[in-house]
């Protein structure tokens, strides 16, 4: 959940893969909007008189890494008005300066390590940044960089136990 000046914007994951946001007023949690059409949201930032949506595809029967998205959100009508392609498994996003870092943590397959770069201007991705392994969480500190915390991948022997990071 997200909240700016006037609405908090509660991030739904269904089991059906029917994602959406729910939209409430900020100061009674009174129902406003639905965005919905997507199909695994996961995190929401605001820029730029828009908020970024970041959603990806779930698990299909391998756990295969497949490539997702990031719905911009038009704060006016509540309505999302494009969709930029990022890495697999979208995660957390912050935003520093006119830029937006997504991280990509591979969703269910754990096995994406970049950070997605995007113009909060164009919303076009300006950049990618190759990071270690699963990519969760992200911080800015005071001079505006921006930290990230990888989670890595742990490997398991045949019984389930851990035999590495």
């Amino acid at each position: 959940m997200a909240i700016n000046d006037e609405y908090a914007f509660i991030v739904v994951t269904t089991a059906s893969g029917a994602g959406y946001v729910e939209v409430v007023t900020a100061s009674d949690f009174v129902h406003y909007a639905t965005i919905d059409g997507l199909s695994y949201p996961r995190e929401i930032a605001f820029a730029n008189g828009k908020a970024y949506v970041s959603n990806g595809n779930g698990a299909d029967a391998n756990y295969s890494k497949q490539n997702n998205e990031v719905y911009v959100i038009d704060l006016k009508t509540m309505t999302k008005t494009g969709r930029i392609a990022v890495g697999a498994g979208p995660e957390k996003m912050i935003v520093s300066g006119d830029k937006l870092y997504v991280a990509n943590s591979g969703g269910w397959s754990n096995d994406d390590n970049t950070v997605s770069v995007i113009d909060v201007d164009t919303d076009k991705v300006v950049e990618t940044i190759t990071v270690k392994s699963c990519p969760k969480d992200m911080a800015k500190d005071a001079n505006g960089d921006v930290w990230v915390y990888c989670a890595g991948v742990t490997s398991y022997d045949g019984n389930w136990n851990v035999i590495g990071i």
